[in-house]
């Protein structure tokens, strides 16, 4: 279990400064996060870009919506790695998976309808969760599932858009052994995170 580490580990006096890990990206969470391990799961209506922690470089979305009143605000480093966009498959455990935990009257379709989209045999992996997420075919309580299965098969997150006017990229991480650094932020800091953050130019 990762623990989240308080902003004054990382304030020198007035100075702030960012966690110098390589080859990482640095974005926005809003909520109560008070710690992360693998048994994240989600509620009903609360998984639509999938069964992940839910992080963004949109800092005013994550203001206006995931840290307004008292919820916690965070800035969480994850390490790059496998982008379900690029990830395949096995047809086999996919099946497995589907018979296993997907609602009944999904099973024979989502097979069938998957043998038709394999690429060097496989399955593309965002073809199987986008289908799972857009016909709502895993109920609330298998969402760990899910995520744990994607682990499993090698995807690490899912770099998207922003659902939010305001544009911008989230980042849908599966794989919490990618995340290596959270610290909670207080809202009075916020600006001089944001101007840090800006600086660096983060890209994947």
């Amino acid at each position: 279990m990762k623990h989240i580490k308080s902003l004054n580990n990382f304030l020198n006096e007035s100075v702030v400064e960012l966690p110098d890990i390589p080859n990482t990206i640095t974005m926005w969470h809003g909520g109560n996060l008070d710690s992360i391990d693998n048994n994240l799961s989600h509620k009903t209506g609360r998984f639509e870009y999938g069964a992940g922690l839910y992080i963004s470089d949109n800092l005013n979305m994550i203001l206006n919506y995931y840290a307004k009143g008292n919820r916690k605000l965070y800035l969480v480093t994850v390490e790059k790695g496998m982008d379900i966009e690029d990830a395949l498959l096995d047809f086999d455990n996919v099946k497995t998976f589907i018979k296993h935990y997907l609602k009944v009257t999904f099973r024979k379709s989502f097979i069938e309808n998957l043998s038709m989209k394999l690429k060097d045999g496989k399955v593309p992996a965002y073809r199987f969760n986008n289908m799972i997420l857009n016909h709502k075919a895993l109920s609330a309580s298998k969402t760990n599932l899910l995520r744990k299965f994607l682990v499993e098969n090698g995807v690490d997150y899912e770099m998207t858009g922003n659902p939010s006017p305001n544009g911008g990229r989230m980042l849908v991480v599966y794989n919490m052994n990618k995340v290596k650094d959270i610290i909670r932020i207080n809202h009075k800091d916020v600006q001089a995170w944001n101007k840090l953050l800006d600086e660096k130019n983060f890209e994947f």
